[in-house]
Formats: structure tokens, C-alpha cells, sequence
């Protein structure tokens, strides 16, 4: 699962806003109402991450579900760009960050900001792919895929048939792990992320070492009024 909505161009953006929070109790409601067994429940080390996994589980234990103890997984943390602080000093070096991030900074409207803040993000990220984009702190894009990958392989290490395993992060280690599951290239990698609805659902079944993509970005426990991308 991806968390709920985070606070975008709030003090902290990793925090739930009020929509992510309902984002998630619909989640751990729709997972009621289908009587879905949990075994294991994990979450990555941010607090929008730990906080959807929360919420859910307390709308599915107020439903009569059992919520098994929450793990923590340091491998399913986001990539390690800062990119709503660190976007006007990245954007330095770099022309075409610099007016993706000077278009965004200008507008004046709340929708016209997010959009322009995608954009700035998507020539970010495809910098750090192309590794154009280093600083003290940053994780490498090869550094990003071996921790996904290896995170994948830890979620999905169960004794046991047919158990279920809800994995809490965010899109970017997501989208990486399903284009790793479709051996896609880089720039594939990043726009199955930049396609991604806060609080979905990606389904991945495992065996024995095999993977496979069942389900990707599904919201079927959120109605049209809660849905949103950023």
C-alpha cells in the first residue's frame, strides 16, 4: 500500500492530512468487509508510512479484525531525496530543474502549485536515475534498487501457504519494485510511481522465490471525493 495523502507544502510533509487519515480508515474498513486474514503487517520508517498502517488496523480491529503487531522495515522507506525542501538548492546545477522549480515557486494556486511541483519532481528523479543528480545525503539510484529489491525479498519471506502480508511505503519504492517484477527500465520505473493514487492497493504473490504482479494503483475502497494523487 501506498500511505495516505501526505501534508504537501505543509511544515511537515511527512504527515498524514486529514484526507490521507480518512484515505486510510477506508482502507482498513474495506479490508473488513471482505474478512481478509492479516498475518504479517509491515510498514517503512516514515511517519506518513507508520500512520497509515495505524489508522488502518484501528478501523479494522473496530470492525472485529485481528491486527497483527506492526514491524518496522527500513528498506521500504521512500528514496532518500529530499525533494520538497531540497528541490531550489538540487535545482542549481541544473537548467532545467532550475525552471521547473521557479514555474512551481510563481504559482499562486494550490492545484497550479501541485502540478507544477510533479513536473519539477519528475525532472528530478529522472536526473538522479540518469545519476546527473549527487549530494551529501542522497542515496544513488543504484543504492535505491538493490535496497527495494531487497526489501521485496524480506515482505515476502513467510513460512506457510497462503498467507497475507500488508506492506506499507510510498510510491517511488513501489513503483520500482513492479518494474522489477517486469524487468522495465528505468524511466518506466519512475512513471509506474508518478501514475500512483495515495492509500492504493498493489497486489504481489509469492511462492517459494517467485513473484508475480497480481493487482497495481487499485482504489477500490475509496469513493471519488477521496481520491487524490498528491
Amino acid at each position: 500500500m501506498r500511505h495516505g495523502q501526505a501534508s504537501l507544502f505543509g511544515d511537515d510533509y511527512d504527515q498524514l492530512s486529514p484526507l490521507g487519515e480518512q484515505q486510510a480508515r477506508e482502507l482498513g474498513r474495506f479490508w473488513s468487509r471482505r474478512s481478509l486474514s492479516i498475518d504479517r503487517v509491515v510498514t517503512g520508517p516514515r511517519r506518513r508510512q507508520v500512520r497509515t498502517a495505524e489508522i488502518a488496523g484501528e478501523a479494522f480491529e473496530e470492525a472485529g479484525g485481528s491486527w497483527p503487531r506492526v514491524e518496522l522495515i527500513e528498506d521500504l522507506d521512500e528514496y532518500r531525496v529530499d525533494l520538497q525542501a531540497g528541490l531550489p538548492a538540487l535545482a542549481a546545477d541544473h537548467p532545467e530543474l532550475g525552471e521547473a522549480v521557479a514555474a512551481m515557486m510563481a504559482a499562486t494556486e494550490q492545484r497550479d502549485r501541485a502540478r507544477l511541483f510533479q513536473r519539477a519532481v519528475e525532472v528530478a528523479l529522472t536526473l538522479w536515475s540518469d545519476g546527473s543528480l549527487e549530494g551529501e545525503g542522497i542515496e544513488s539510484w543504484t543504492e535505491f534498487l538493490v535496497r527495494v529489491r531487497r526489501a521485496i525479498a524480506t515482505v515476502t519471506e513467510m513460512e506457510g501457504r497462503s498467507k497475507t502480508v500488508a506492506a506499507f511505503s510510498s510510491a517511488g519504492t513501489i513503483g520500482v519494485a513492479v518494474g522489477q517484477l517486469l524487468t522495465a527500465e528505468a524511466r518506466a520505473l519512475l512513471e509506474l510511481s508518478w501514475a500512483m493514487s495515495n492509500c492504493s492497493i498493489t497486489e504481489i504473490l509469492f511462492s517459494r522465490g517467485r513473484r508475480s504482479l497480481s493487482r497495481f494503483n487499485a482504489i477500490p475502497h475509496l469513493e471519488d471525493r477521496l481520491h487524490s494523487y498528491r
